[in-house]
């Protein structure tokens, strides 16, 4: 390795470690609404007393199968670890599985392009707010993505001799596992179980290779599944995952006001506001109409999926495509659903001071999903706003100077796919692990998804790759041309 590239790289990884140690040691771990769900889970489980309401029968807030427990999992792996209960060994663990992401993203870089192709995306990669938000964020938004990163660079090495052997077997097998406990993290990462078959598919070429690959892979992948699938089956009767696609197509419907929210509340009886937050309000309401009408959980979410088709088809063709572009958009400009700029930019004081951690916020989470937590928790929370003091000078000019979001990041990655999709054959393996799940992602999220900034950031990682690739490209190209100097 020449000293340069050596020097690249070394600046990539410091840039990493720098920017994580410089927001884990200014601002304590950041909390989520939906933070207490897992977090209480895992306490739950940690002193004895099993799963709680949330994750048993209870349907509030995204419930009983539609909450899933890989991010209660991983919490509780760290605290096995260390012994004890920890908050900031959690953003820990988090911030070292997505350098190891980063490595592997580095890696499956050089091998394809080059040293300096991997340092332009590991120094945007390193250098992201967003990405380091995340990573401090209590929710499983880090975890998930940098295991999809590890899963794709995993297949993409699998495959690289062409041929099916032991190591491919193995490396199929760890792929398909790494897959399986990214579903478990978070139910939307099912959008992204066919890209590493398709990667085999793409390496192996010869169907019986591929298809031995492929039945590896979903051997390991069914197996990581079945243990809740069993949990699911005991409580509520079904060999299943979740039951939420109907709560999540009606609920989408409701946010955008494709389903009239006023009509809705009129329905229910209710007088409050039919602002966008009276969704909530409206989803759980409708929900336990039908199990009041004697149906279980899963039935009650098929319910749901035919009566947001009915409300579909009395709003209109119009109005519908309306209501999808208007999910889509405000994945990328919340703010266009009265909610106000949820951005790093648009609430870095709220986030930095953590509110959501703090007691008013605990108490409404509590009895919303019928858990308390431990005082040992509690404490811990207190223990971390206490050496926190708040917003840091350091980080304001980091997401001032450096932030790289919402509508331009939405342009720039449409402008980075258009530039390799110019040059598919040679880009054919990076559009298809970096480009193609983000516009799945995109597709589902237009039918079933609700705007949310965490779900933007959890793209920005491939959103990233692409753009720092397309700029590559772009410098090769005016390095041909003798209008860059070349690199040594």
């Amino acid at each position: 390795m020449k000293a340069a590239p050596r020097f690249l790289l070394a600046t990539v990884l410091i840039a990493f470690a720098a920017t994580r140690v410089a927001l884990y040691t200014g601002v304590d771990p950041i909390f989520d609404a939906d933070t207490y769900k897992y977090l209480g889970a895992a306490d739950s489980l940690w002193n004895g007393l099993g799963w709680p309401p949330v994750f048993a029968k209870m349907h509030d807030g995204g419930g009983a199968l539609h909450a899933l427990p890989g991010y209660t999992w991983f919490i509780l792996a760290i605290w096995g670890a260390v012994g004890r209960p920890t908050l900031s060994g959690v953003v820990l663990a988090q911030a070292a599985l997505s350098g190891l992401a980063l490595l592997a993203i580095l890696d499956f870089v050089r091998r394809r392009y080059s040293f300096a192709a991997a340092a332009a995306v590991g120094l945007l990669l390193a250098a992201s707010p967003s990405l380091a938000w995340i990573d401090q964020l209590l929710m499983p938004e880090a975890a998930g993505g940098a295991v999809y990163a590890l899963a794709i660079c995993l297949a993409v090495r699998s495959v690289e001799r062409a041929t099916f052997d032991e190591r491919a077997a193995l490396l199929a097998a760890i792929c398909g596992a790494l897959m399986g406990f990214g579903v478990l993290l978070r139910a939307t990462a099912q959008v992204f179980v066919p890209f590493p078959p398709l990667v085999a598919l793409m390496g192996l070429r010869a169907k019986r290779p591929a298809a031995a690959w492929i039945g590896v892979y979903s051997v390991t992948f069914v197996l990581s599944l079945l243990p809740w699938m069993a949990h699911n089956h005991q409580l509520h009767g079904h060999w299943t995952l979740t039951a939420s696609t109907g709560r999540n197509l009606y609920f989408s419907g409701v946010w955008s006001d494709t389903i009239d929210r006023r009509a809705a509340l009129d329905g229910l009886g209710s007088v409050r506001d039919a602002d966008v937050d009276s969704s909530y309000f409206i989803l759980d309401e409708q929900f336990q109409k039908f199990l009041d009408s004697g149906l279980d959980i899963r039935q009650a979410d098929a319910a749901m999926a035919r009566l947001a088709l009915q409300e579909y088809r009395k709003a209109g063709l119009a109005r519908y495509i309306e209501g999808r572009a208007a999910i889509l958009a405000g994945l990328f400009q919340e703010e266009a659903f009265g909610r106000g700029n949820m951005t790093l930019a648009g609430r870095l004081s709220w986030y930095l001071n953590n509110a959501t951690a703090g007691d008013p916020m605990r108490f409404m989470m509590e009895e919303r999903w019928n858990y308390r937590l431990s005082p040992a928790v509690v404490a811990l929370m207190r223990e971390g706003r206490e050496q926190h003091a708040g917003p840091h000078s350091w980080f304001r000019w980091w997401v001032d100077w450096l932030r790289f979001d919402d509508l331009s990041l939405a342009l720039a990655f449409l402008a980075a796919s258009a530039v390799l999709l110019a040059s598919a054959r040679r880009h054919a393996t990076a559009l298809l692990c970096w480009a193609a799940p983000v516009y799945a992602f995109l597709a589902m999220y237009t039918v079933l998804g609700a705007p949310l900034y965490r779900y933007q950031a959890a793209l920005h990682g491939p959103m990233l790759v692409m753009i720092a690739l397309a700029l590559w490209q772009a410098w090769q190209k005016l390095r041909a041309r003798g209008a860059w100097p070349a690199a040594e």
